[in-house]
């Protein structure tokens, strides 16, 4: 008995792995039969094809997987990409484009991510309503979706960073940032227009500062035009030309 049980172990696990190998080779659930592309918007479903290195037909356990998200994230629309075998012979392609965080006003209005990309719209209707980005000294070069490294640029970028990670509940405020030659920053607050100046400080501490001043100012804020915040301790508030004019 046990010699007959050791002989067929050692025919029928062969047999049983080679069936198993067979159904796996031939099977058509696992041969590519769809290719979905999720995600994009700017990158063309043909574009992205045509990165991907492998098409319908081939099986699905001998696709490169590794190469065609590398090829993709080469893409510099494309900020992350990822490529799922689904056992029904369907393969999802999962892109994550490039976003821009800010507009920057230059030869035109272009989108900016929070390191520096350029990213262009191809019509009015794209641009979205985001914090606009100015500089004093707008004599820089833009090219889509290459890096712009002017000095101005970052301190403008570095200060939205700041406050987004130290007071994200506070971007939502924010019309403008302007960035003078000197770098230093003046911001533009939604609805009134109020401008605020900074300083040097941590961006934390300016928006604590510039925060009780507003809840201090409360429904008399429309009154102002300015708050000068680059001095230590001290703020300069200044009255608009309409309370001027009424007082």
């Amino acid at each position: 008995m046990r010699k007959f049980l050791k002989y067929a172990l050692r025919l029928g696990l062969p047999t049983i792995v080679l069936g198993g190998l067979g159904f796996v080779a031939l099977h058509e659930n696992f041969y590519v039969s769809e290719i979905t592309i999720t995600g994009n918007d700017r990158a063309a479903s043909a574009e992205i094809r045509s990165k991907l290195g492998f098409f319908e037909g081939e099986h699905i356990l001998l696709i490169p997987k590794r190469h065609a998200e590398r090829a993709l994230e080469d893409d510099p629309r494309i900020a992350w990409a990822e490529v799922r075998r689904r056992f029904n012979g369907r393969v999802d392609v999962i892109v994550r484009e490039e976003h821009p965080a800010m507009l920057l006003v230059a030869d035109r209005i272009w989108g900016i991510t929070d390191f520096g990309l350029a990213i262009p719209f191809e019509g009015p209707f794209q641009i979205p309503n985001l914090t606009v980005l100015t500089c004093e000294n707008n004599d820089f070069a833009v090219s889509a979706y290459k890096m712009i490294d002017d000095a101005q640029i970052v301190a403008g970028l570095d200060f939205y960073n700041s406050i987004k990670c130290t007071s994200p509940q506070f971007i939502d405020r924010i019309s403008e940032i302007h960035v003078a030659e000197n770098r230093e920053i003046t911001m533009i607050l939604s609805g009134d227009g109020l401008a605020v100046k900074f300083g040097s400080e941590p961006a934390e501490l300016r928006i604590l500062r510039l925060t009780a001043i507003l809840d201090e100012m409360g429904a008399e804020r429309a009154d102002y035009s300015t708050i000068d915040l680059r001095y230590t301790d001290q703020a300069i508030i200044k009255l608009s030309q309409r309370a001027k004019n009424t007082s």
